[in-house]
């Protein structure tokens, strides 16, 4: 669950590129939404968590992983 965790940690969008298997899985659950973020010059695709990440993240507990 380390890419539900980055997401939340990142909350003006983690990029696109990051994670991207588990992106997608975590999207067709309905936990993380694809939406555009401007960038430098240009707009960029980004995650971001829906309402239902949070409650996720509460069930499973603080993250393991401290960078």
């Amino acid at each position: 669950m380390r890419a539900l965790w980055a997401c939340a940690a990142h909350p003006q969008g983690l990029r696109h590129r990051a994670y991207p298997t588990y992106m997608l899985m975590l999207a067709e659950m309905g936990l993380v939404q694809k939406r555009h973020v401007r960038g430098p010059g240009r707009s960029q695709p980004a995650w971001f968590l829906t309402a239902a990440g949070p409650a996720v993240i509460a069930e499973l507990g603080p993250s393991e992983v401290r960078d």
